[in-house]
């Protein structure tokens, strides 16, 4: 799911994503190695939901296709490395994360502002980063307790797994769907994919799905 927003340019929502709050006419800012396309974003629309933020900004009012219409980020928590409150008074927000502006191009550090946004808007994605971290802190202890070897097993299947992005990842552990549909590198075809998947059932070749 590269497109994030509906015919409107409002933000398209996973099943069991639900929307908290949001605020209109933001100003975003930061920085991205290798990646300008934050610079090309005017102010837009930012939403905070119960699994990531999301900001969305008109690019060409003109434009005839609606992925051309609009862009913007579409950013987990579970990719966020800190945030914070910085500027006069706080009114501005600073997002350190690991960020991806595509589903088949690795992640790269990035840090990024919202300026001058409302204080409800920018203590409730801190908060929601903040329950993300403690929620990964108190998971860690218990995997470790139950079963070594299903831990070292888990282990070695990480790097795999870690090339899936996380809106896919998302959909596979949390909300329990067996199967995402992707698009096959090779051939282009449609597949349905399942974690483990590396010969396109389409094309028959050996696929990366995850690949740059």
């Amino acid at each position: 799911m590269d497109r994030f927003w509906g015919q409107d340019g409002q933000p398209l929502l996973y099943e069991g994503e639900r929307l908290i709050i949001s605020a209109d006419k933001v100003k975003i800012g930061g920085t991205s190695k290798g990646d300008s396309k934050l610079k090309s974003l005017n102010k837009g629309s930012l939403y905070v939901t119960n699994v990531r933020v999301i900001f969305i900004s008109i690019v060409k009012k003109k434009a005839d296709l609606i992925s051309e219409k609009y862009d913007g980020l579409s950013i987990f928590y579970t990719d966020i490395t800190n945030a914070e409150r910085v500027g006069p008074g706080g009114r501005s927000l600073k997002i350190e994360c690991q960020y991806k502006k595509h589903k088949l191009i690795k992640k790269t550090a990035a840090r990024i502002y919202f300026k001058s946004i409302p204080s409800d808007i920018a203590d409730e994605i801190i908060n929601q980063h903040t329950k993300t971290l403690k929620d990964k802190i108190e998971e860690t202890p218990s995997k470790k307790k139950e079963k070594p070897k299903k831990v070292k097993e888990t282990y070695e299947e990480e790097p795999e797994e870690a090339e899936i992005p996380p809106d896919i990842r998302y959909m596979i552990n949390e909300l329990g769907q067996e199967e995402v549909e992707l698009q096959c590198p090779k051939c282009g075809s449609l597949i349905k994919y399942k974690p483990g998947l590396k010969v396109c059932p389409i094309c028959k070749k050996k696929v990366n799905f995850f690949s740059e």
